[in-house]
């Protein structure tokens, strides 16, 4: 039987006391997986906006 493997990506960003993780979904490359930068931009200002 062959060996399955799949690889997560996370990132952590901390804005004062809050931290997101950002996650992407199991891929058997880890050359395919991109994380959406304009996405986590927006995100992680939106955290900052709160504070």
């Amino acid at each position: 039987m062959p060996e399955i493997r799949t690889i997560r990506k996370y990132t952590m960003v901390r804005v004062g006391s809050v931290i997101a993780d950002f996650q992407l979904s199991p891929s058997p490359s880890a050359e395919a997986m991109e994380f959406p930068t304009e996405l986590m931009t927006r995100q992680v200002q939106r955290l900052h906006d709160l504070r």
